[in-house]
């Protein structure tokens, strides 16, 4: 690492699979913030990529419940090692499913502007 580069935010196996050191750092530096007090919050975090927004919520509320609701495969699988690593790892639960408004199986198209994006729509506005 040169004097310019910063740590990455990352464990070493997710760059491998194309995530960036810098991956979601808005998120990690809490740009989801909102005013909001409660001892024990319930948290739903749909589309919940590698857990970044999980990462940030158990520092921002110690004693929440996260819901984090993923349904691509591979970040499902770093979802699931990033809330391993956080305290309270039993309060954060991975789904590996995704939330919509109907009940039904649909495809997941990759986007274009990093490898956790996915949407289920396929077409040229989403990528």
């Amino acid at each position: 690492m040169t004097t310019t580069e910063s740590p990455s935010l990352w464990p070493p196996e997710f760059l491998t699979v194309g995530i960036k050191p810098d991956h979601c750092k808005d998120v990690l530096e809490g740009c989801y913030d909102i005013p909001f007090e409660h001892p024990h919050p319930v948290i739903l975090d749909i589309g919940a990529n590698i857990g970044a927004f999980a990462k940030w919520a158990r520092g921002r509320w110690p004693n929440a419940l996260i819901h984090c609701y993923e349904p691509e495969e591979l970040n499902h699988v770093m979802l699931r090692r990033t809330l391993d690593a956080l305290p309270s790892k039993d309060r954060a639960i991975p789904h590996r499913v995704g939330v919509m408004d109907k009940r039904d199986r649909l495809m997941l198209f990759p986007g274009k502007f990093n490898r956790g994006e996915f949407s289920v729509y396929g077409s040229e506005e989403h990528q």
